[in-house]
């Protein structure tokens, strides 16, 4: 618990990576949210100088998905797009919603005002498992009745 010295990790060339983890310690498990919330805290964490030499919202976005995988020791299969990866791809709508207009920088875009309603598409080893509001392999329904129903048990 806490904030995380990152830029000490980085300065003793640590492997820094940043997910989420589980719905029991924050209920959206949204990646957009762990970048933002990350990177609002290490600018309160630093100073101004480190801060922009440190933590930018490309650099947040790198440890979401390259240092992310780097730290799971999985960086030859995912977290980057490259020939002989897994294509796990997430398409995410930065032109028609008003707080994603106007985009000058697309990764302050994804990081700064993005969150999991703008994803467009959701492709996982070059499977189109999520289009447009369309979950192509999970009956959503029957996935929320059965979580309520686990959410029940675990209060009980």
């Amino acid at each position: 618990m806490g904030i995380a010295p990152l830029k000490s990790f980085f300065e003793h060339g640590l492997t820094v990576g940043l997910g989420t983890d589980s719905p029991a310690s924050n209920n959206t498990v949204d990646p957009f949210d762990e970048m933002r919330i990350g990177l609002l805290l290490q600018r309160g964490e630093t100073g101004e100088n480190d801060f922009y030499r440190y933590f930018t919202a490309r650099t947040f976005m790198r440890l979401a998905t390259i240092h992310g995988a780097r730290a799971l020791g999985l960086e030859h299969e995912i977290g980057s797009l490259e020939p002989g990866k897994r294509a796990d791809v997430i398409a995410v709508d930065l032109s028609s919603s008003p707080h994603m207009v106007p985009t000058a920088d697309p990764y302050s875009a994804l990081v700064h005002t993005s969150n999991q309603k703008d994803v467009l598409a959701t492709m996982i080893a070059g499977r189109m498992v999520f289009d447009r509001g369309d979950y192509r392999t999970v009956d959503k329904e029957r996935a929320l009745a059965r979580a309520q129903e686990i959410r029940g048990k675990l209060r009980g």
